[in-house]
């Protein structure tokens, strides 16, 4: 819809200050042909916009040249076919030389700055392609020629990651051992070649680089803080001495030290390689958290597991991953939406000397089967142990049967210790009893009587015989052991 723009000027040919008009700028339809065409026309809807003479009396219609206006619009035409030529000229170059490219790649990695353009060279910089996504976990491939370069794992991160709060990306170096989805293989854990975590809510930021299936210690929050690791395997502790040693029975890590397999029961202590747990309570849940942004529905049932963790060893070590076996045999992972709850208890924790933590593990199992939780010695520990879980309801129904078998025991141990104190009072008095009636002598030692003790008053003896006879003896007229039994009776 065309527009007026209207103003006030004095008209010579009228000799009056009379209203004047000249034809607008549609800004509309200019906004319409910049978006169709990608802003390729804001230059010319900027020139549209000038506004150079062109008034014309609306009394006698004097004036409203259109020279100019005309000239502005050839401009606008002449520069618009100028930026539809270098845009077509620019495409051109660029299908010639991916051309090109396919039938010699080796002069394409060759080229010079000069010859690629910017975009070109940032995807041949690309050495890694993110294959799939499940929930918050990326499965992604990287180069194999450049999985140790910290700036490759920095772009992945970077794109894949961005300014989420939680970020989980997986590393492999083959298209065929990325899982389709988790939990994955044994196969293709042990391919598996780095691994990145983030979790904001927590301030938890952890890369480590993998080595059949186990994580290579130390680790950085991000690949450029992290050591790249050593060509060793790392089945076997770094700390282990070359000169091959004769074992040592006394390390309890030792493999001909694995001794069988035991089992606990909740709220016991355990003690396994050069780690110590504790698992105080376990509940379903058909809820991950209370957050709604964090809550994800189950496959099957959430399984919590309440417990603690303690590093007895003198140096920092991993928390070793846990898995619950069920009463067949099967064996589960920790599921993988519970990394990001707060609270939990993730794989790529770690703990000092001495150190205790607390917190949780969420597995996604199906109920009405009996479930015993495997706890591992340690990544270079050949033990485990196993504690059976009797889950409840909820955790306040744990916590409540907790405190109501915590009750029961106090009442127990409070009733076994009445009944030793009345025991033990029972028992004094049969002594003391017993003690009263002896064989008492005269100090020249030739009269002897059994009597039951009665006290001494006014330095006199009161003795009971066994017929009931009291006498009354002075002390001195008594045996030397007799005045020294009494004495003993006072203090």
């Amino acid at each position: 819809m065309a527009t007026m723009d209207q103003t006030s000027k004095f008209c010579k040919k009228c000799n009056a200050q009379t209203l004047h008009a000249r034809p607008g700028t549609n800004h509309l339809v200019h906004a319409l042909v910049t978006l169709l065409l990608c802003g390729f026309w804001l230059p010319i809807w900027i020139l549209a916009s000038l506004k150079i003479g062109g008034w014309k009396c609306q009394t006698c219609g004097c004036g409203g040249s259109h020279v100019v206006r005309i000239g502005l619009g050839v401009v606008c035409v002449v520069l618009f076919l100028v930026l539809l030529s270098i845009v077509a000229s620019q495409t051109d170059h660029n299908k010639q030389t991916a051309r090109e490219g396919s039938h010699h790649p080796q002069t394409q990695l060759q080229q010079t700055p000069q010859s690629v353009s910017q975009p070109q060279q940032q995807s041949e910089l690309k050495h890694y392609q993110k294959i799939r996504t499940q929930g918050k976990t990326h499965f992604a491939w990287i180069d194999p020629q450049h999985k140790y370069e910290p700036n490759v794992y920095e772009q992945a991160v970077t794109e894949m990651g961005g300014d989420k709060q939680f970020c989980k990306i997986l590393f492999w170096d083959s298209h065929s051992s990325i899982p389709k989805s988790l939990p994955m293989s044994d196969e293709q854990l042990n391919s598996q070649v780095a691994q990145y975590e983030r979790n904001r809510a927590t301030e938890h930021e952890r890369f480590f680089y993998m080595q059949n299936g186990n994580m290579v210690e130390p680790f950085g929050k991000l690949p450029s803080e992290t050591p790249i690791p050593v060509a060793k395997s790392v089945s076997e502790p770094s700390s282990k001495p070359t000169n091959n040693p004769k074992p040592d029975s006394s390390q309890p890590d030792n493999p001909q030290n694995k001794t069988e397999k035991q089992n606990y029961a909740e709220g016991e202590n355990v003690h396994v390689g050069y780690t110590s747990y504790a698992v105080w309570r376990s509940w379903w849940s058909n809820r991950l958290s209370k957050n709604q942004f964090l809550n994800q529905r189950p496959d099957a049932m959430y399984l919590f597991v309440e417990l603690s963790v303690r590093n007895n060893d003198k140096k920092p070590r991993m928390i070793p991953p846990f898995t619950l076996v069920d009463d067949s045999g099967a064996e589960h992972q920790a599921s993988s939406n519970g990394w990001a709850v707060q609270g939990s208890i993730g794989l790529i924790n770690s703990l000092n000397p001495s150190v205790n933590k607390q917190g949780f593990v969420i597995f996604d199992v199906p109920q009405g089967r009996k479930y015993r939780l495997k706890l591992s010695g340690g990544y270079w520990s050949l033990k485990d142990a196993y504690v059976q879980l009797t889950p409840k309801t909820s955790r306040d129904d744990a916590i409540r049967a907790e405190k109501d078998q915590q009750n029961a025991k106090e009442k127990a141990a409070k009733k076994r210790q009445a009944d030793a104190k009345r025991q033990a009072a029972k028992k004094r008095r049969e002594t003391d009893e017993a003690a009263k009636w002896r064989t008492w002598t005269n100090s020249a030692g030739t009269h002897k009587t059994e009597a039951k003790y009665g006290g001494t008053i006014s330095g006199e003896v009161k003795l009971t015989k066994r017929d009931g006879t009291v006498v009354r003896v002075p002390l001195d007229k008594l045996s030397d052991a007799d005045q020294q039994w009494i004495k003993d009776r006072k203090k």
